[in-house]
């Protein structure tokens, strides 16, 4: 099982194509999820969270 949460305005868009196909949200989302997972070289680079800017020194100490 996985759960996220949507922004309102992707939820309530999610749940209108789900009544206008006629399918389960849970169908809709993983439907939505298969086709973004076949086109993922088109999501943004990962980013390194390990990797942190230097801040700059203003003063000596």
């Amino acid at each position: 099982m996985m759960v996220t949460r949507l922004p309102i305005d992707d939820g309530a868009a999610v749940r209108q194509l789900a009544i206008d196909l006629d399918w389960s949200y849970s169908d809709t989302l993983a439907a939505l999820i298969r086709i973004g997972l076949q086109r993922r070289n088109e999501l943004p680079a990962p980013r390194n969270v390990d990797e942190q800017e230097e801040l700059p020194l203003t003063k000596a100490s």
